[in-house]
């Protein structure tokens, strides 16, 4: 037997927040002291300079402020280098002797504070960082390896302008297998596919100092694989809008 019975609305009445907090971005961040064993340093961009600096990034474990309490690039960059240059030289080589969550949590801070450096500055820590090269092939390409890396993580137009410049000038100063695994990621890497970006992509991807003998069939290959799936997802896709509400 089927019974009916009455539907009513609940009576049950939800209580207003206390202490509504409004918010100008969907993007949500852990904060570092969670994930990582030492204390965050304080990272205020309220009166930066410069570039734009991209919403949800105001809670960064760098120390960039200058006396006066302002953005400053320069001591941006030599916290970047330093943190590298320790990931390289201590923290690879004896991961047993760092607190699990410490490295990713390193990469990520190196990502974040290369999304809001301009092109130069980026060559700058660049150039710094080659001076810091040993003689060992292997220790130049792993630093170059978490260079390049958390530069794309930043996602931005100006890390992947530098990246460009970079493998058009050649093998010598990246790999083919380099370029190869970071066009595989570079779609994951892109937080706002904006037309200027895309262009850039393609500039790169369709040059010739990437195809074939130039470069090994496989860059061209990944390249073009990396553009179309990027295109796709932020352009095709149904779920476009949601993926990048820009």
């Amino acid at each position: 037997l089927i019974e009916q019975k009455p539907i009513s609305s609940s009576s049950m009445k939800i209580s207003e927040p206390s202490h509504p907090v409004e918010k100008k971005t969907l993007v949500y961040e852990y904060s570092l002291s969670k994930v990582s064993s030492s204390k965050p340093l304080p990272y205020i961009l309220s009166k930066a300079t410069g570039s734009k600096i991209p919403e949800g990034i105001s809670a960064i474990k760098f120390n960039s402020l200058g006396e006066d309490g302002s953005f400053n690039p320069i001591i941006l960059v030599r916290e970047i280098v330093n943190t590298i240059t320790t990931i390289v030289e201590q923290d690879l080589p004896h991961p047993e002797d760092q607190p699990k969550k410490e490295l990713p949590a390193k990469m990520l801070k190196l990502a974040r504070a290369f999304s809001i450096l301009p092109k130069a500055e980026i060559a700058d820590a660049y150039k710094q960082l080659k001076a810091k090269l040993g003689n060992s092939d292997e220790h130049k390409q792993t630093l170059k390896n978490v260079f390049f890396d958390t530069l794309l993580m930043g996602g931005s137009h100006a890390g992947i302008e530098f990246f460009k410049d970079m493998v058009l000038s050649g093998p010598t100063e990246i790999t083919d297998l380099q370029v190869a695994s970071l066009f595989t990621f570079l779609p994951n890497y892109v937080v706002v596919p904006t037309e200027q970006i895309l262009n850039t992509i393609f500039e790169l991807v369709t040059s010739s100092q990437i195809q074939y003998p130039q470069r090994s069939e496989t860059v061209y290959h990944q390249g073009i694989m990396g553009l179309t799936s990027l295109v796709h997802k932020a352009c095709v896709a149904e779920n476009r809008v949601t993926s990048y509400p820009v």
